[in-house]
């Protein structure tokens, strides 16, 4: 009688549900993030180092001696 009793109140009883969505949902979002991470790394490094050498060809810092020079 008390396995059955135990049995109903685990099943009908609510108190916790919202708690164990919250948790299930944030796992959901970690693994999500572990899982694509690495991807958006790969990705960002080859933009990063393209866009620095781009800037880097775009400018040219004026001569700290007085000589002139320098487009930016």
């Amino acid at each position: 009688m008390l396995s059955r009793n135990l049995v109903t109140r685990f099943i009908f009883e609510e108190s916790g549900q919202d708690l164990i969505e919250y948790g299930l949902l944030a796992v959901t979002i970690g693994i999500t993030g572990v899982l694509i991470f690495p991807l958006i790394q790969a990705k960002l490094g080859p933009a990063f180092s393209g866009w620095g050498s781009a800037v880097q060809t775009i400018c040219t810092p004026m001569d700290p001696g007085g000589g002139g020079g320098g487009s930016c």
